[in-house]
């Protein structure tokens, strides 16, 4: 299984779980709805990448770059690391994976 499979499945766990804990904490069946289809989306594309298909890939680096915007944007509304700031970090870092993970 290649690095940037296992840190795309990682990655799709984080989502998914932020998802429930937005859920969880706030009531935002929104969070939970999104955080459940991109952590899915993202564990189907990591699993496909340890098939070898590359279209695991671009799955991935679309969703994240997504992902990226999103919780970039609202970080930069709420001022608040928690829980934006700290999913646009990793965001980022998943992003720069993948990215040397296609050259």
């Amino acid at each position: 299984m290649s690095t940037q499979a296992i840190i795309i499945i990682v990655y799709g766990l984080f989502v998914a779980l932020g998802g429930v804990m937005g859920y969880a904490k706030a009531k935002s069946k929104a969070s939970l709805i999104a955080g459940s289809v991109s952590g899915v989306l993202l564990l189907a594309s990591g699993f496909i990448l340890t098939q070898g298909i590359q279209a695991g890939y671009y799955i991935a680096m679309i969703l994240t770059v997504a992902l990226l915007g999103l919780f970039a944007q609202r970080f930069l509304k709420t001022k608040s690391f928690m829980p934006a700031g700290m999913m646009c970090v990793i965001s980022f870092v998943v992003l720069i994976v993948l990215a040397i993970g296609l050259f």
